[in-house]
């Protein structure tokens, strides 16, 4: 992802800005979260990665960046890694049925497409016809949409 101008300005202030919060011991999870979200949208993904890392050392049973280190590692091409990473955040209670696309896709590119496919066919027919008509996910022949964009800041 390539940003360009004032908003790549933005980006670099709230970098800072958030890399000091992090210094200082942030009491919840939403500091590395949006620190990780700076850092990719200024294409520093192996930084957020280590952001991410961090952030769950502290906050270990955090969703939110369980999820958003599988996104990154989604991105980046990392299926195996962006498995594991959202099975962790499903394994601490929660898993966002945005983010099921992308865990899918990346049990199939990684070599687990049979256990995705038992997955995907216990799902309700409700959740299956909005995975179909989500964006950057594969469609019926096998294509891919582009990588999707993260979610922003919190």
């Amino acid at each position: 992802m390539s940003t360009t101008g004032a908003w790549r300005s933005l980006l670099e202030e709230a970098l800072a800005d958030f890399e000091r919060a992090v210094e200082l011991g942030p009491d919840d999870d939403d500091t590395y979260y949006n620190l990780a979200i700076a850092q990719y949208n200024l294409d520093l993904a192996s930084e957020a990665v280590y952001t991410l890392m961090a952030g769950l050392d502290v906050f270990p049973e955090s969703v939110e960046l369980w999820e958003l280190c599988g996104d990154v590692l989604y991105a980046y091409g990392a299926y195996a890694e962006a498995v594991f990473a959202y099975d962790m955040a499903a394994a601490h209670g929660g898993f966002d049925a945005q983010e099921l696309p992308y865990y899918l896709d990346a049990m199939e590119q990684a070599g687990d497409m049979a256990e995705g496919m038992d997955i995907a066919e216990e799902l309700p027919g409700d959740v299956t016809d909005a995975l179909e008509e989500t964006a950057g996910v594969p469609d019926q022949t096998g294509n891919h949409a582009d990588v999707p964009p993260l979610p922003p800041a919190k």
